[in-house]
C-alpha cells in the first residue's frame, strides 16, 4: 500500500465495572485499505474487516516483538 491516508478516530472509554478511563479507536477502512483488506480477507478466508483487522494488526505487532527481540 503506497499511499498511507488512514482515518482513525480516537475515543476515551469508561469501564462500567472499575471506572477506569481507556482508549479505544474506530478506524474508517475505505479507499486503497479497503482493497488490501479485501485480498487479504478473500485469501485468508476472514469472516469481516473486524477479524482481518485484528489478526493483521497482531501480525504486525508479533513482527516488531521479534524485531526488538533479536536486538537485545
Amino acid at each position: 500500500m503506497s499511499e498511507k491516508n488512514i482515518t482513525i478516530i480516537k475515543d476515551v472509554f469508561k469501564n462500567e465495572k472499575n471506572g477506569v478511563l481507556t482508549d479505544g479507536i474506530t478506524i474508517i477502512i475505505d479507499g486503497q485499505l479497503k482493497q488490501v483488506l479485501d485480498i487479504i480477507s478473500s485469501k485468508e478466508s476472514f469472516g469481516d474487516y473486524t477479524e482481518t483487522v485484528k489478526e493483521v494488526l497482531f501480525t504486525g505487532i508479533n513482527q516488531y516483538v521479534e524485531k526488538y527481540k533479536k536486538e537485545q
